[in-house]
């Protein structure tokens, strides 16, 4: 989500500075970490569905956190790129760390 944020924000040419990111990366990771351990999905080899689910819950609540918060718009093209790239960064980076994991795990031959 952090890399995500920043690439939104190197593509838009934005200065990077606490409001910057306060409004465009915190809102998400707060509610990821929020609402992550109610869903069980921390573990390794969550199931994909019930990870893209957790974080479809999880991004809205950011968005909506975020519209309320920052009196931002809520329905804008954000809310469709933030859910759909972040969620794409948030399954890529599950299906490396699982890979990892289990390598590490399987018996040396």
């Amino acid at each position: 989500m952090v890399a995500f944020g920043f690439i939104g924000l190197a593509s838009h040419e934005r200065s990077v500075d606490f409001d910057v990111i306060a409004r465009s990366v915190l809102p998400f990771v707060f509610a990821w970490l929020v609402i992550t351990p109610w869903a069980g999905v921390l573990k390794p080899n969550t199931p994909r569905l019930l990870l893209l689910g957790t974080w479809l819950v999880a991004g809205i609540a950011a968005l909506v956190g975020r519209a309320a918060f920052f009196d931002r718009e809520l329905f804008t093209a954000f809310f469709v790129i933030a859910l759909v790239g972040n969620g794409l960064f948030l399954l890529a980076w599950r299906t490396v760390y699982d890979f990892l994991l289990s390598r590490d795990a399987a018996p040396a031959r």
